[in-house]
């Protein structure tokens, strides 16, 4: 009897306009991810080991392995919304076969697959889906956007949403130029190293500021599942991501 190898599910599928990740963790270890930019301060800066951790208590798994990815390389996309995989400045094809999904997109497509790694209008509007009102933030940061528009996003959104899959917390901390995680890193990094005994998410309700003029409020953060110090296990996966 021949016993033919196991083989691995693919990670990556083209429904026929593009391909999109299945599998975000197989992907970002496979030779189809772009590698971190070190040339580029802000993709070299939020590539620290650090960063990643923070994400993770901030987003659902899949969502915070994106955007890890997003900010750290250069061009190289993965849309959180539709996982279409791409670089900044493609000619995508539209979502729709009539193509009416493209009626609002712009110049600033491109500015929004550059904050985000939201890929067209139609992934950004599903990504405002807790709030609604926020659709002039498209292709915006923190620092060119209305104070009204600012406000609202801080909100708490429509009641009715009970889980927009982390798209409406990406896209306020997308809108800082440090993912509005700054005064955490520190701690963070400090806990990881055994500097410190306090892990930053000790308690389940905090507010932090960033230098931007957003300021957030995240209440019962995801829990850690596994050991407690999940930023101790995590640590080898981000260094063998940074290498990537």
């Amino acid at each position: 009897v021949t016993v033919l190898p196991t083989v691995p599910p693919p990670f990556i599928h083209d429904p026929g306009n593009g391909p999109r990740v299945l599998d975000v963790s197989s992907f970002l270890h496979s030779p189809f991810a772009d590698p971190v930019c070190t040339t580029d301060p802000r993709c070299s800066d939020l590539s620290a080991i650090e960063v990643y951790p923070i994400l993770h208590r901030l987003l659902p798994p899949d969502v915070a392995l994106i955007v890890y990815y997003n900010v750290t390389r250069q061009v190289g996309r993965i849309c959180p919304a539709c996982r279409r995989i791409y670089r900044v400045g493609d000619e995508l094809q539209p979502h729709l076969l009539d193509g009416k999904d493209r009626q609002n997109e712009g110049p600033q497509t491109r500015r929004e697959q550059m904050i985000s790694g939201l890929c067209s209008w139609m992934c950004f509007a599903i990504a405002t889906y807790t709030h609604p009102g926020s659709l002039a933030s498209w292709g915006q940061t923190a620092d060119e956007m209305d104070d009204s528009v600012i406000d609202y996003l801080n909100g708490p959104g429509d009641p009715n949403v009970t889980n927009d899959e982390g798209l409406g917390q990406l896209l306020r901390m997308t809108r800082c130029e440090d993912l509005g995680i700054l005064g955490f890193r520190e701690p963070m990094l400090a806990y990881m190293e055994g500097r410190s005994p306090v892990d930053p998410w000790g308690s389940n309700s905090f507010v932090y500021q960033s230098q931007t003029p957003v300021l957030y409020q995240i209440v019962d953060p995801l829990p850690v599942q596994g050991s407690s110090d999940v930023s101790a296990s995590l640590e080898p996966a981000v260094s063998e991501m940074r290498q990537q």
